[in-house]
């Protein structure tokens, strides 16, 4: 399955909102991730949090970034969440607004590439 996970780290509101997405259709799954619109990606979760809370969990660490991230609807494999958090983390040590998106395909991860 091919994932992406847009992290916006919003001044406005002081908040971090991360989104996962996935490709669900046959058709758009056969495609290469770097050929893939924003439109062949369906929302599953959406998740926000608050700047305060997130700048203090990532000053204590990854460990401690990573259980606030998680939660019951929002729980990506381990390699994908230490990307998120290692963005997080990125986006709080500098100032302003940001916005990434990080695209995977897990086929990458069962073949080992």
């Amino acid at each position: 399955m091919k994932q992406k996970y847009r992290i916006w780290k919003k001044e406005k509101g002081n908040k971090l909102l991360i989104q996962e997405y996935a490709v669900l259709t046959a058709e758009s799954r056969k495609q290469k991730v770097p050929g893939l619109q924003n439109e062949d990606f369906s929302l599953l979760c959406e998740q926000t949090y608050l700047a305060d809370e997130v700048a203090k969990a990532a000053s204590q660490g990854k460990d401690e970034l990573i259980l606030l991230l998680r939660s019951q609807h929002f729980y990506p494999i381990g390699t994908y969440m230490n990307l998120i958090a290692e963005t997080v983390a990125n986006m709080f040590a500098s100032s302003g607004e940001h916005c990434e998106d990080l695209v995977f395909d897990d086929r990458e991860i069962l073949m080992g590439a």
